[in-house]
């Protein structure tokens, strides 16, 4: 699908759940070693496959309440009206209209929020993506699972 057949599926870019799923985050965060691992430090954190950066946008206050701060910010999704619409809301984070797979930046934490079903070759981009990391977070849509993909 590309990106115009996207934007007329999905108009709001699923903007309406970024809250929730920036508040999931951090409760995943609070309930591993990573919160007592920051504490005190800026985490750098980008959300690959942004789409219009509510996520991302979200997250610092979602973390915060648990003991993470949020430094260096990065939004990253190969759609151009996607990542023009963050740079105008959200216009203290970093958005790039690029490949992440491409670059070579590396973060503390990396997001990918409902970004797995929309790539070919999910295993080995899971596997490009953590080797830019050390924590990964991902979250999938339900009607999208691992039991789904096996009956396919």
């Amino acid at each position: 699908m590309n990106e115009d057949q996207y934007r007329r599926q999905n108009p709001t870019w699923h903007r309406e759940d970024s809250v929730w799923k920036a508040h999931q985050v951090a409760r995943v965060l609070e309930s591993t070693g990573f919160v007592s691992k920051f504490q005190g430090k800026p985490v750098s954190v980008a959300d690959v496959g942004c789409g219009v950066g509510g996520v991302i946008g979200s997250l610092a206050d979602e973390v915060a309440r648990v003991g993470v701060h949020v430094g260096r910010t990065c939004g990253f999704d190969m759609a151009e009206s996607a990542i023009a619409q963050a740079k105008t809301e959200f216009p203290w984070i970093e958005f790039f209209c690029e490949n992440f797979c491409e670059s070579e930046q590396r973060f503390d934490l990396i997001l990918l929020m409902d970004v797995l079903e929309h790539i070919p070759d999910s295993e080995a981009f899971i596997r490009a993506v953590a080797a830019r990391t050390d924590y990964l977070a991902i979250h999938f849509p339900l009607d999208d699972n691992i039991l789904g993909r096996l009956l396919r």
